[in-house]
């Protein structure tokens, strides 16, 4: 199995940009006989929600909103959603409502970046039935 990720700066990834790259990949597999015998090759994005994981990542994401779950406890919790603030070498902070947090990435089990998808406006008004 081949599994290759593309990103790009500001995220973006389309269908067709997935499309060139994985017959470019296979391309570039085949001729250069890279790998003996049969495979798969896998060509796809990060996603919506993307998995962060190096503190590179998360610098990225200064700013955004994020979903973070913690190896041990913080005041009784392990879940948190808020906003990342800052990126330190040792761990990130972020900013729960009011309230900023602290998080070693030694502590950290998962985080996601949280994709805020926009509120659609309704161009007409709802019918209503009329009053009997």
């Amino acid at each position: 199995m081949l599994r290759f990720y593309l990103d790009r700066v500001g995220g973006g990834v389309s269908v067709d940009d997935l499309s060139t790259m994985s017959r470019r990949l296979g391309d570039l597999v085949e001729v250069h006989d890279l790998v003996p015998g049969r495979y798969t090759l896998e060509v796809s994005s990060p996603g919506v929600n993307r998995r962060l994981r190096d503190p590179e990542h998360f610098r990225r994401y200064i700013g955004s909103k994020v979903r973070v779950r913690t190896v041990e406890t913080i005041e009784g919790r392990r879940a948190f959603v808020g906003v990342l603030a800052a990126v330190q070498d040792e761990g990130f902070v972020l900013t729960v409502g009011a309230t900023q947090r602290t998080i070693a990435f030694s502590n950290l089990a998962q985080a996601n970046y949280e994709y805020e998808f926009p509120v659609l406006q309704r161009t007409k008004p709802r019918a209503t039935a009329a009053p009997r």
